[in-house]
């Protein structure tokens, strides 16, 4: 596909990804009321888990965006908003949605009538404001289940690090990492930071100045190296 930049729209080659519940640890959103982050000595460490099996049963897409959102979206209101939920009619007829597909085809060996169970619950909550996912911590049910998270009617989707960590349920283990290895990932940050630099520098368009014919040269496409990522996966690393 294409993807903007202004400068112009930049292709982007096919590639193979993980599925959602294995590209790793996803925190839950925060929200600022103060912008705090603006100041330099200021840092937060994240230390609520969402539970990407359970996020799977309240995924939406906003169509005029193409993104992906997660939670309460159940309510008229948004769908008057362009939210469906993934697997909609309005969705798909984009084109079919790879990361739907993938889970259907692997949830449908399990049960056949997969599909319909999900919309089945998709309704039942749009009518049942109390079946909903909470929309914060401070409304989520207290005394998690691990033996039934992530199952369709489950709506819990945030557990703390610690219960993470110990969990025996989650598709991903924590490891301890040493001296060394925190300063590799903090000189891993610093060239992902560069490296947004130098794409941001390389995708600004020139001020086009002079005559016309110069003008109309400057909008013509370029053919640009761009950097690689220093977090890329790198063509031996396929499987």
């Amino acid at each position: 596909h294409y993807t903007w930049t202004p400068r112009g729209y930049v292709y982007v080659p096919g590639y193979w990804d993980h599925d959602i519940v294995h590209r790793g640890l996803m925190f839950a959103p925060v929200y600022y009321e103060q912008p705090v982050y603006r100041r330099s000595n200021y840092y937060y460490s994240p230390s609520i888990v969402i539970d990407l099996t359970a996020m799977l049963s309240s995924l939406f897409v906003q169509t005029r965006s193409h993104h992906y959102y997660y939670g309460d979206y159940y309510d008229r209101r948004y769908e008057e908003q362009g939210f469906y939920p993934w697997y909609s009619k309005q969705v798909t007829r984009y084109g079919d949605d790879p990361i739907y597909a993938h889970y259907r085809s692997r949830q449908l060996q399990q049960d056949p009538d997969w599909d319909v169970h999900v919309d089945e619950q998709y309704r039942y909550r749009r009518e049942h404001e109390d079946a909903r996912p909470p929309r914060t911590l401070a409304l989520q049910p207290k005394g998690v289940d691990s033996q039934r998270t992530g199952a369709r009617e489950s709506v819990i989707l945030g557990r703390s690090l610690t219960d993470a960590v110990q969990s025996k349920t989650l598709p991903v283990r924590f490891t301890p990492v040493n001296m060394d290895e925190r300063k590799q990932i903090e000189t891993r940050g610093r060239e992902v930071h560069k490296l947004q630099f130098e794409r941001a520098r390389i995708e600004t368009p020139p001020k086009a100045v002079g005559k016309p014919e110069k003008v109309r040269e400057t909008a013509q496409p370029l053919r640009i190296q761009l950097p690689v990522s220093p977090v890329a996966a790198r063509p031996s690393e396929h499987v």
